[in-house]
């Protein structure tokens, strides 16, 4: 009885889980029954055939070449191979194939006819697979072309199975909305914020956890401000976008910056604020027997002006120079009450811009569509539909644009009034408390042109600190 080898092939995971894999084994296992074959092996594959490298073909072929008399069974001849070098690896081994379907068998003493109609065959195979690939390509530059995405959904978005169209995944669009404007702050590397984000627990559908190169690779992607990228293809997304353009912009500047901070070895708090009030030259740093002390750096030649001064004693009054913008409580309730009146009355203001801008972004989508359907029905040629498509797309993401700003305002002059009230109200006691970046912080909030002259402390109060420092203390100041 002669051994046969089965070998079946489908190029996709969703081929396998369908009849189409199953269905080759079966055919040939009854092939060999009829031909009296005995089935020593059987290889199955899920991988496309267009280049070799193929693990389980690479299987068979380690077999085979201690085996040259097995016969190989396969279905037909593309489902063996769609490329010359693995055509001729078969042939170089000359064992005898069975292609079952086309009821063809190929081996050693092959006539010189079949031989060609066999070669045409690969060929042909080879033409079908790049054929496809072309016409694979077009229909997805044409995609992009619409602000349509033909791949995998990234992260942050799922495809919708109705419209074929990207829609916000809620739960990782937080995680997205995180990177962002965590890594737009400046203040963290790549590294660590894929540490951080791995910590938050976010959603995530990968079997790898965030690493810094996924990071980057996100950062990098517009789709999350709603533009398609395809190659060269850049055009306004039909999908929602997660981000606006202005945290995007945020992203990359901070991504291309090439000036970091530098760490220093020892944290001083007041590094870099005071002067000495003899030369102008700044304070240094030093540390003798496990105290921080401060003294003129010379940098203008020998000063004689501050002796060192030891950082509890600057501590001491900054402190007391913070407790002096303090406001009363009855003033700071009355002043906080009159800025959220402010603030509410922009609130309805904003709700009607709001529902004024949706409806330009309808009438701009409809303006987009309407250009693509007459284009596609031969009305318009093709430049007229990419200069209206460009039009009609750039005014469209200005109105998401000022839609999401409207939405999430940034902090408007009532915010920042409140804000410095909540800061006069708690700047001595977290100064009290924070470490060295967080003193330094409030300080450069608070006060400027420090200097130290003969041990005395000098300073300016920035406005409007300078307002609550004088005027306090008199009934009725604040209005």
């Amino acid at each position: 009885m002669t051994d046969c080898v089965i070998y079946t092939r489908v190029s996709s995971k969703e081929q396998e889980e369908g009849f189409s894999l199953a269905a080759q084994i079966d055919l040939l296992r009854r092939y060999a029954v009829e031909k009296g074959f005995q089935v020593v092996q059987e290889y199955q594959e899920v991988e496309s055939a267009k280049a070799p490298g193929r693990p389980k073909f690479k299987l068979m072929l380690d077999y085979l070449k201690v085996n040259p008399e097995t016969v190989v069974l396969v279905e037909k001849t593309d489902r063996l191979f769609r490329n010359l070098k693995d055509y001729l690896t078969i042939e170089d081994l000359k064992v005898t194939v069975h292609f079952v379907k086309e009821g063809q068998v190929y081996g050693p003493g092959v006539n010189s006819s079949d031989r060609l109609m066999q070669g045409m065959k690969v060929l042909m195979a080879r033409q079908f697979i790049d054929n496809l690939r072309e016409e694979v390509k077009k229909g997805m530059v044409k995609r992009a072309e619409a602000g349509k995405w033909s791949c995998k959904a990234p992260y942050g978005y799922r495809s919708n199975p109705d419209t074929h169209s990207l829609e916000i995944d809620r739960a990782e669009a937080a995680g997205i909305k995180w990177l962002f404007e965590t890594y737009a702050t400046g203040d963290c590397s790549l590294k660590e914020l894929a540490s951080e984000f791995r910590l938050k627990g976010f959603t995530w559908r990968f079997a790898r956890p965030m690493y810094p190169t996924l990071a980057h690779k996100m950062l990098n992607n517009p789709i999350y401000m709603g533009v398609v990228r395809w190659g060269d293809i850049i055009s306004q997304g039909e999908h929602e976008p997660i981000i606006d353009a202005a945290l995007w912009q945020k992203v990359q500047d901070t991504i291309h910056q090439r000036s970091r901070p530098k760490a220093h070895k020892h944290e001083f708090a007041f590094r870099g604020l005071v002067r000495c009030g003899h030369c102008g030259c700044l304070m240094t740093g030093s540390i003798n027997k496990g105290h921080h002390y401060y003294k003129c750096s010379n940098a203008r030649g020998k000063c004689t002006g501050n002796g060192y001064v030891r950082e509890d004693k600057l501590d001491g009054m900054f402190t007391r120079s913070l407790k002096k913008i303090r406001l009363s409580d009855t003033d700071c309730r009355l002043m906080i009450s009159a800025i959220r009146d402010f603030k509410r009355n922009e609130v309805v203001d904003r709700g009607k811009e709001i529902g004024r801008l949706s409806k330009e972004t309808s009438r701009l989508k409809g303006k987009i569509d309407q250009a693509y359907d007459d284009y596609q029905d031969g009305k318009i040629d093709r430049d007229t539909w990419q200069r209206a498509h460009q039009r009609h797309s750039s005014k469209l993401s200005e109105v998401r644009g000022r839609i999401q700003l409207t939405e999430k305002p940034g902090p408007t002059l009532y915010d920042h009034a409140e804000r410095l009230i909540n800061t006069a109200m708690s700047a001595s006691g977290q100064f009290s408390t924070g470490n060295p970046d967080k003193k330094k912080a409030i300080l450069k909030a608070v006060v400027s042109n420090c200097t130290m002259t003969s041990g005395n402390l000098h300073y300016s109060y920035k406005k409007p600190f300078d307002i609550f420092a004088e005027g306090s203390n008199s009934p009725g100041w604040w209005s």
